[in-house]
């Protein structure tokens, strides 16, 4: 296999196909010509006592961005929280149109994006866990 990025040969592999069915994924690094930033936002954070259990909102802003001068497909992969536990209860508020996988948490979006075209997506979750437990949201 040669390998070629934005025409540019960039090197050489060999690909044992034997090894697969039908697909194959390869990732090839960090395009520097698609800006990702995910930031948390302050106006989804929310810290509240209920009885005897503790409830905090945590919500995340992610923008993609296309800086080549044509368009592109993106694939843009985040996560939510799972919890093993019935004392714990993670509810998903928002995910902006991404599938989830339930038992993972994963969530996916197919972005299509036109030249300097940016999209924004916005996760928000809830977890509600006994106050007297500690629950890492980071």
């Amino acid at each position: 296999m040669n390998v070629y990025l934005e025409n540019s040969y960039v090197g050489k592999s060999l690909i044992n196909t034997q090894l697969f069915n039908d697909t194959l994924e390869l990732s090839f690094g960090n395009d520097n010509n698609i800006s990702i930033k995910r930031e948390r936002v302050s106006e989804f954070t929310e810290d509240q006592f209920i009885g005897a259990n503790r409830k905090e909102t945590v919500g995340y802003k992610i923008s993609v961005r296309n800086n080549k001068s044509y368009a592109v497909n993106v694939s843009l992969t985040d996560q939510v929280p799972v919890s093993s536990t019935k004392e714990i209860q993670v509810e998903v508020l928002e995910i902006s149109g991404a599938k989830m996988d339930a038992g993972t948490g994963k969530l996916e979006w197919k972005v299509p994006l036109q030249p300097d075209e940016t999209k924004e997506f916005t996760i928000r979750y809830s977890v509600r866990y006994p106050k007297d437990k500690r629950v890492m949201l980071e």
